[in-house]
């Protein structure tokens, strides 16, 4: 092929439009000589051998209809720009005869093209001037023919300046030809400026010419099909290319064109961001095109998934970049004066597009990120085999082992992880209408779908484990139990983990919840919600009703393990209670021990409260056993202090009792405590007062007994005041009715 086939194939400008067929036959040809190669090379003599070249016929291949992919893009090139991806093309594939007349034949053909536009401008001015104008508008027909004439030079030159310096090329430029840029930069901003001042996101015809380069290589790259660099998975080569331009560049394009702006007050800067923009809108809304006809012509969750995928990813890195735009140059193209803050905010090209009612990409985008989560937390987080099992290995966020943190399950850690890694999807959006839909479709669903996991978990709790009526408790006595059925203590440590579990899992996503509901994202988000619905409402934040929620489900658990320890700590002391007699005979051995009944007590309760203690905050631990403490205190007060009648041997015998439980569970139940702890049961009310009450029937003058018993009114003030003056606590947690319970079963006998 050479300069004889262009010359004899396109003699017209009108054989261009037929360049698809002749590419055709082009590769008709190419695949005959193929062919003769081939056959050649089946059967070379030993002569040629020597002679023909292995040919890398992939290669060759692959070479080729790139080519022809390049030549055939020029179709669908818009005049302006049709010459430099020629010269991109050339760059790529060598100065191929075909290719360097072919970028003459377009050449003229461009020139021809600019000439008969002028021409019919021209045309249409002469036949106003031939139908009789008005002086008036014979005014504007020659302001017309002097813009014309103006705007059509000033661009021709600007053009040919541009070219012959070799701008934005790898070439240094001299202060000349920078001087001469500049200045006729100046004179094109200045004559647009007069009556078409461009407005975002349009731009200056001065800037358009200045890119230009840049913007043909842009497109060249990133909009041409089958193009390695025009991948709809890798939309970030596309704004890696233009901030690194901006960041190898923009130091040189302020020297030419922050003088010209200021007196507009505009921002140098700011106006070639807008220009570089344009092409990188048109592509990304491409891609949203592709996108969302694949999305809507697709069958199969496969690709489906793919494509939303490709979309997130779109979003996501679109978003991204329009964060490190306004991060890194302050961009706002709504700046009109220096002196007063501008009336909006720049939202970013992510907002250009998902604002644009004629795609569908916020539906496909929300659709997927969906159903994406959706099937991550099925998958990963609920259906797995230990969805519900408490990790104990869990550091807490300073990833610091500490042994005072709650312990979540691995579903409530997993639910979180994913809350969390949603928030980094949406904060990089800059459009509040869309942040609420993916906050409250997505992750706020997410939110009550686990809540409901746990209530049914709660459910099957109550179902397997009945912890009410384990026993039958009648004045006087505990019922002794002959049969245990299935309430062993191995069970029922199963049902405490399961509780614990419920427990763990609830609280872990309360506490998340209002870590959430601090952040200013959500504060944001929230104030804008209130601001725009006429609903009234008591919740603070985004999160308030499902906080109430989880803390609805915590007061259950609360209460069953409430429950629980009321029912197993009389099962505990049965025995003791039932058996225990407090009327003994008085022995000079003085070495007295614990009762033996009390090894159930003793030995058992701290196996319930390991489940917890390795679960469970302080805080969360300390409210159980502060109820476990009143509970156990209660008991005791009730069933034994008083519900019998005690002798001086029975009253040191349940003080030994009383002191032994104390010791044995002091560290369980946060007993004899330090000054200054966080958390001690020492102060417990249901504490303090049987401490007093052990305290009286120890110490209480055996006179005083007899006295009070002799008298006919009982509950006397002055007598019982009287009493409690003897005592530091002045015995403050017993009412009178406390000590005239106490008193009346005391029986000295010395």
């Amino acid at each position: 092929m050479d300069v004889d086939y262009i010359n004899s194939t396109f003699t017209t400008l009108d054989d261009l439009t037929n360049v698809s067929d002749k590419i055709g036959e082009l590769k008709q040809l190419q695949s005959q000589v193929k062919e003769i190669a081939e056959s050649k090379a089946a059967a070379p003599t030993s002569n040629e051998q020597v002679l023909i070249t292995k040919i890398n016929h992939e290669k060759l291949d692959q070479a080729i209809s790139q080519l022809t992919t390049d030549i055939k893009q020029l179709e669908t090139v818009d005049n302006e720009n049709v010459v430099d991806i020629i010269n991109l093309i050339i760059e790529d594939h060598g100065e191929l005869p075909v290719l360097v007349d072919l970028k003459g034949q377009y050449e003229t053909r461009i020139e021809t093209e600019r000439t008969i536009e002028k021409l019919k401008q021209w045309k249409s001015i002469q036949q106003k001037l031939n139908d009789g104008v008005s002086l008036v508008d014979l005014k504007s027909v020659s302001d017309l023919i002097s813009s014309l004439d103006e705007v059509n030079q000033d661009l021709t030159n600007f053009k040919e300046t541009l070219k012959e310096s070799k701008w934005l090329s790898d070439k240094s430029i001299s202060n000349q030809a920078l001087t001469s840029i500049s200045k006729q930069f100046e004179d094109l901003v200045f004559l647009q400026s007069i009556n078409s001042t461009p407005i975002y996101p349009d731009t200056w015809w001065g800037l358009e010419l200045l890119l230009e380069p840049i913007i043909t290589r842009f497109n060249y790259h990133f909009t041409t099909p089958n193009k390695d660099t025009n991948k709809l998975s890798k939309p970030e080569w596309a704004f890696d290319f233009l901030e690194n331009f901006l960041l190898d560049n923009l130091a040189l394009l302020q020297i030419i064109v922050d003088d010209t702006f200021r007196p507009l007050q505009k921002i140098g800067t700011y106006e070639i961001i807008t220009c570089l923009l344009i092409p990188l809108r048109k592509k990304v809304e491409k891609m949203i095109e592709v996108i969302d006809s694949r999305v809507l012509s697709a069958e199969g969750a496969v690709s489906i998934e793919k494509n939303g995928r490709l979309l997130s990813h779109l979003i996501f890195e679109l978003s991204s970049f329009d964060q490190r735009i306004k991060e890194k140059y302050k961009y706002n193209p709504y700046i009109k004066c220096f002196d007063t803050v501008p009336e909006r905010k720049w939202l970013g090209i992510t907002s250009d597009i998902l604002l644009n009612d004629d795609n569908n990409a916020v539906k496909n985008w929300l659709d997927f990120e969906n159903q994406l989560a959706v099937k991550r937390f099925n998958n990963e987080i609920i259906n797995s085999k230990d969805s519900f099992r408490i990790d104990y290995d869990y550091q807490g966020t300073d990833h610091q082992v500490s042994l005072h943190i709650l312990r979540p399950t691995y579903s409530a850690y997993g639910l979180v992880k994913l809350i969390n890694n949603l928030n980094s999807h949406f904060q990089t959006l800059s459009i509040v209408k869309y942040q609420l839909q993916y906050v409250s479709r997505i992750q706020l669903s997410l939110i009550d779908r686990y809540l409901e996991i746990i209530n049914s978990q709660f459910k099957i709790f109550n179902d397997k484990y009945n912890l009410k009526n384990m026993l039958n408790m009648i004045p006087g006595s505990m019922a002794d139990d002959s049969t245990k059925g299935a309430n062993t203590t191995e069970h029922l440590i199963n049902g405490l983990t399961m509780l614990t579990e419920i427990f763990c899992s609830a609280k872990f996503i309360c506490n998340a919840l209002e870590t959430w509901s601090d952040q200013l994202i959500f504060i944001q988000l929230w104030k804008t919600y209130t601001g725009l619905t006429l609903d009234i409402t008591q919740d603070k934040s985004i999160f308030d009703s499902a906080i109430s929620q989880y803390d609805e489900l915590l007061n259950k658990v609360n209460k069953s393990y409430e429950e629980f320890f009321r029912s197993e700590i009389k099962q505990l002391l049965k025995v003791y209670v039932n058996s225990s007699q407090w009327e003994l005979a008085t022995s000079g051995d003085d070495d007295s021990s614990p009762s033996i009944h009390l090894s159930s007590l003793v030995n058992t309760l701290p196996e319930y409260l390991s489940v917890l203690h390795k679960s469970l905050s302080n805080l969360d631990y300390f409210i159980v056993t502060d109820k476990i403490v009143t509970i156990l205190c209660d008991i005791l007060f009730e069933y034994v202090l008083t519900n019998n009648e005690f002798n001086r041997a029975g009253i040191s015998q349940f003080v030994i009792d009383f002191e032994y439980i104390i010791k044995v569970l002091q560290h369980h139940l946060h007993f004899n405590t330090e000054e200054g702890v966080d958390y001690s049961n020492d102060l417990n009310p249901n504490y303090v007062r049987i401490a007093q009450a052990v305290d009286l029937m120890d110490s209480v003058d055996p006179d005083i007994v007899r006295r009070y018993k002799k008298m006919e009114k009982k509950l006397d003030a002055k007598f019982l005041n009287d009493l409690r003056l003897k005592y530091q606590h002045e015995l403050k947690e017993l009412s009178n009715y406390d000590l005239n319970n106490l008193l009346i079963r005391i029986n000295h006998t010395s």
